[in-house]
């Protein structure tokens, strides 16, 4: 009977503290969150400068701004709405970013075929004919 209280007790303890700390753990999932993004975005920026134009760079360190400040605070949907902000600037920019590669892969794969005709093409005695290494670039 009495170790059945003592449980109760614990229980209602737990219970109780668990929905005050609820709030303080998100706000520090949430921060650990910013974090990384502030990380893994500068760190992407640094890496892609020569493939960003001004503007995309603004808009990237411009978010990262609204980040850090938001993180310093202590408003949870603020610091939430920043990260969202960020992650959209972000994958705007790596969507443009990766339909300007596909393009020019399309551009350099169309000349490596017209080549490839055109060798073809000419007919060659065996005695005109070299071995080559090549690298195949992605």
């Amino acid at each position: 009977e009495q170790l059945k209280t003592i449980r109760n007790e614990i229980e209602d303890f737990i219970k109780k503290h668990e929905t005050e700390d609820k709030p303080k753990r998100e706000k520090i999932d949430m921060d650990n969150q910013a974090e990384q993004l502030v990380y893994q975005t500068e760190k992407n920026i640094d890496e892609h400068k020569d493939k960003l134009s001004k503007e995309e760079k603004k808009t990237l360190e411009d978010a990262l701004k609204k980040v850090k400040s938001a993180k310093e605070g202590s408003n949870a949907d603020e610091l939430k709405n920043s990260v969202d902000e960020l992650n959209s600037d972000w994958n705007d920019v790596a969507s443009k970013m990766y339909e300007a590669a596909k393009e020019t892969d399309t551009s350099d794969n169309s000349k490596e075929t017209k080549s490839k005709a055109k060798s073809k093409t000419k007919k060659k005695n065996d005695a005109e004919i070299e071995d080559a290494d090549f690298e195949v670039v992605d």
